[in-house]
């Protein structure tokens, strides 16, 4: 996760077709050099399996690895499956425990004030900014439709999709307040 403040979080669960190697350091080497250029983070926390902690290089002052089992009490891969399975009807396990993790965050001891999310196969080729003028958060639309995403938001909250646009992003700024 990151943000200008107080930290970036990375998200990059193990959890799906890969778990680590090459294209997960590739990522990780070329994302980083990227986001403390377009972004400037004071600190990154990269999310992932403890399994992947040596295959990210030069951690230390700027970057945290922190295991993706122990962000949220009580919420793991297993438990999320466990959940999915018997709710709804689909594979996209590491998806769902993906968005769980990133909004968790803001209960971990590692989220200050605010964090923004970056996914992990998303790279800054520009300066962003996440606020306007006035401050207000930036939030991205997009004409993407996922039709799982907006049945599941329909399932979940009875909200059917009523913007000719999404809100489904690479990046999310959370405030933890």
């Amino acid at each position: 996760m990151i943000t200008r403040g107080e930290g970036y979080l990375y998200s990059a669960s193990g959890k799906g077709k890969y778990f680590a190697p090459p294209q997960f350091v590739k990522r990780t080497l070329v994302n980083r050099y990227f986001i403390k250029k377009k972004i400037n983070p004071n600190h990154i926390y990269v999310l992932t399996d403890k399994r992947n902690f040596n295959y990210i290089p030069n951690v230390g002052s700027l970057i945290t690895c922190v295991d993706e089992n122990e962000v949220v009490d009580n919420l793991t891969f297993s438990v999320c499956k466990s959940i999915v399975e018997k709710y709804l009807t689909t594979q996209a396990f590491g998806w769902y425990y993906q968005q769980l993790l990133k909004l968790g965050f803001a209960l971990s001891r590692y989220a200050k004030d605010e964090y923004l999310v970056w996914d992990s196969d998303t790279v800054p080729l520009s300066e962003l900014n996440f606020k306007d003028e006035e401050g207000h958060d930036l939030v991205l639309v997009k004409k993407e439709r996922h039709v799982p995403y907006f049945n599941t938001i329909d399932g979940l909250f009875h909200a059917p999709k009523k913007a000719p646009y999404s809100f489904i992003s690479e990046h999310m700024l959370f405030n933890v307040s």
